[in-house]
């Protein structure tokens, strides 16, 4: 009988302690994913905010005629060229459906900014002034941006959230269980 008995606890023991490890894999999956949508949503804003910096910069030398057209022509190249990397980025964001929305819109506000600053760069040697304009309309856009992907880290937060409460309520159940 008693060998019986540390057989069947033993057995209780070992289930659980699958079914914990098979949640922790899991949960250990969605986390890391929210963890790296986390980081793309920040390294694209970093990106971003550098390319708007580059713009800003040429923009001001442009107009204090400090720079000459092929220079201007060569960061309107490096600008596309850079926005070209970007673009395909936007996937990385998306797969969480609390903040669909958010990604959707990111993306709206991407492509404006990227056709507004294109147009300021590609401007920038020939009317500095209206350039400026323009910059000034991508930068709207890219803190409208800034907005979204700031709710995409923050869904991405609280979903990571979510679990850690669950895991740790499922953690606290199959203690319970094992000590019954």
């Amino acid at each position: 009988p008693v060998l019986l008995v540390m057989l069947v606890a033993g057995g209780i023991v070992f289930s659980s302690i699958n079914r914990i490890e098979h949640e922790y894999r899991l949960i250990s999956v969605a986390q890391a994913a929210d963890t790296a949508r986390l980081a793309a949503a920040t390294r694209f804003n970093q990106d971003l905010a550098a390319i708007q910096r580059l713009v800003a910069s040429t923009l001001e030398q442009a107009a204090a005629g400090c720079v000459d057209q092929g220079q201007v022509y060569r960061v309107h190249t490096a600008v596309v060229n850079l926005l070209a990397g970007l673009e395909p980025r936007l996937l990385d964001l998306e797969n969480l459906q609390e903040i669909n929305d958010a990604v959707k819109e990111a993306r709206q506000d991407f492509l404006t900014y990227r056709d507004l600053i294109i147009t300021a760069t590609d401007m920038a040697a020939i009317d500095p002034v209206n350039a400026t304009r323009q910059a000034f309309r991508a930068g709207q856009s890219y803190l409208a941006f800034s907005e979204h992907t700031n709710r995409i880290a923050t869904g991405a937060t609280e979903a990571m959230a979510r679990r850690a409460e669950a895991q740790a309520r499922s953690f606290e159940k199959y203690v319970r269980e094992m000590v019954v």
